[in-house]
């Protein structure tokens, strides 16, 4: 026993001890060799949608986190100067110091519709620009529309054909009615590069087919397909980001690497020390509990469990971008956080009957029985069908009739808003 202790002493000090040199080994490599990354500076949004009423008044922020020297930075507006206001445009931050920048939106005396442009963030080292839309529509509006990209998640190449499904939606029960569609593609210089129009019938709920060809000669870039939809006077926009690449290039592994913040580098080394240390944690459980068979039921339950969560994960990534506002989002990540506890809250129970049974038939020592019901268990899993039923994932449609129903009550969303940003 004395030996078995000393092995697994040894083994956690020298984890520890790799771990740390690694660490230093690494960020010393770091430095030396591509020095600049540890240099410009985080914001935390890439892309800016806000939907306002006639006549409303909004605010949104965005934060700016320094990440190495002193520097003096510079905000910018551009395709929206005389709607946008902001609180800063001009400021210096120290390492590791953040500053949060307002960006007002006045929308008082401006036509109903989707306006683009660029919010441009500059320091001595580096420049960021993040794409702003901002949706114009009637303070009551009758029928909502929601765009749906059919496949290449986005991406389209110079003279592609991009096919969309648009769902429209009688809010107020108005019934049989003429809708006037306009459609245009726009760059975030709030140029239209595509325009066209159509007039369709609307009767509690349609789904509408559109396809767009884009020109041979189009610049690549982001770009946003948006849709105005009125109802005589009455107009409710919507919108979504596309991105128009090059054909020839492998664009999936550049999206890949640039998933790869660079400035993270540190928290990577130190999550490989960590593994070290988890690693030494696993030997030492290993050497004094051999209960393979419960090490394996644990392993079927929590294998279940990283499914599921990352099923929800999924599934809100998904429906994230198609949510306009702030109380949508907050209403659908309330419904989701609640389907998740749920469903988390089932799956234990499940484990918990699977675990009590297992007790009862190690008491009774019948060893061949627990491997027979340890490999049944195994060939079928856990059966979360009825929790996937049960505990459905939110509706995006549900979540934005919700909201309008709000809206057409009286309600005032925009307190949820001010709430979320808070």
């Amino acid at each position: 026993m004395k030996k078995r202790y000393l092995i697994v002493i040894l083994i956690i000090l020298f984890l520890i001890l790799s771990g740390f040199f690694i660490y230093k080994y690494i960020d010393k490599q770091r430095l030396s060799l591509s020095p600049e990354l540890v240099k410009g500076f985080e914001v935390d949004t890439l892309f800016l949608k806000v939907a306002v009423s006639e006549g409303d008044k909004i605010t949104s922020n965005i934060k700016i986190t320094n990440r190495d020297g002193n520097d003096n930075f510079f905000v910018y507006i551009k395709g929206l100067e005389n709607i946008v206001t902001l609180s800063e445009d001009n400021f210096m931050l120290n390492p590791g110091e953040t500053k949060n920048v307002e960006i007002i939106f006045n929308i008082k005396n401006k036509d109903y519709g989707v306006y683009l442009g660029n919010l441009e963030i500059s320091s001595e080292s580096e420049i960021k620009k993040i794409p702003v839309i901002l949706e114009i529509q009637s303070k009551n509006v009758l029928f909502d529309s929601n765009i749906d990209l059919l496949s290449k998640e986005g991406n389209f190449y110079p003279g592609d054909k991009i096919s969309s499904e648009i769902k429209i939606f009688d809010l107020a029960n108005v019934g049989r009615s003429n809708l006037k569609l306009d459609y245009f593609i726009k760059d975030f210089d709030d140029r239209i590069i595509i325009s066209e129009s159509e007039t369709v019938v609307v009767d509690g709920k349609r789904d509408h087919s559109k396809t767009f060809n884009l020109p041979d000669d189009i610049r690549l870039g982001e770009y946003a397909l948006i849709v105005v939809l009125s109802y005589g006077d009455i107009v409710s926009t919507s919108s979504t980001l596309l991105e128009i690449v090059d054909k020839n290039e492998n664009t999936n592994s550049v999206s890949a690497n640039n998933l790869i913040d660079e400035s993270n580098f540190s928290i990577v080394v130190i999550l490989i020390v960590i593994f070290f240390l988890a690693f030494s944690f696993l030997m030492v459980y290993s050497l004094f509990y051999r209960d393979k068979l419960l090490k394996e039921l644990q392993n079927q339950y929590k294998r279940e469990l990283i499914r599921e969560r990352e099923l929800i994960k999924l599934k809100s990534k998904k429906d994230y971008p198609k949510l306009n506002t702030h109380a949508e989002r907050r209403e659908y990540y309330r419904e989701l956080r609640t389907v998740k506890i749920n469903r988390i809250r089932g799956l234990r129970e499940m484990y918990k009957n699977r675990l009590n049974e297992f007790r009862k038939i190690k008491m009774k020592g019948d060893n061949n029985k627990l491997v027979k019901l340890m490999k049944n268990w195994k060939s079928k899993g856990y059966n979360t069908a009825v929790l996937e039923r049960k505990f459905r994932t939110p509706d995006v449609n549900e979540i934005k009739r919700k909201v309008s129903n709000w809206k057409s009550k009286g309600y005032d969303t925009s307190i949820l808003d001010r709430k979320l940003k808070k």
